[in-house]
């Protein structure tokens, strides 16, 4: 009766080793396929940021006209067209001025209606406002 209850007791034994181990196995498939996956991904998305920065790097060097390396992305502005169109007028009539793109005459002409076209800053409008 020994031999019986050993056998039976050695074989639920064996049988649950087996079903661990396959259980163990599976997961273990699973965490691999996951992992694998995740390396692929993110091996792509190296490889894509060195294309991208072997791109910008090999545009830089061989470009030969400054005015396309100087471009802004999506605007088809170059930056000093899209400094001018954001600073104040004043500043572009003094810098056309210093270039030599503007006579006194016509410097002077124009920083007096950009004067008159400017709004006055918050300063004086709260100044203005005081002295009423």
């Amino acid at each position: 009766m020994a031999l019986r209850t050993l056998t039976k007791y050695a074989l639920l034994g064996l049988g649950l080793l087996v079903a661990v181990s396959a259980v163990l196995s599976v997961v273990g498939m699973v965490l691999s396929a996951v992992w694998m996956a995740l390396v692929g991904v993110a091996a792509l998305v190296g490889l894509a940021v060195l294309g991208y920065v072997g791109y910008r790097v090999a545009r830089w060097v061989l470009s030969d006209d400054e005015s396309t390396a100087e471009r802004i992305p999506d605007t088809g502005l170059d930056r000093s067209t899209a400094a001018e169109a954001t600073e104040d007028p004043v500043d572009r009539l003094q810098q056309q001025y210093a270039d030599g793109k503007l006579t006194e005459a016509e410097f002077e002409r124009k920083l007096e209606r950009a004067m008159d076209e400017r709004e006055p800053d918050p300063i004086e409008r709260e100044l203005e406002r005081e002295r009423r």
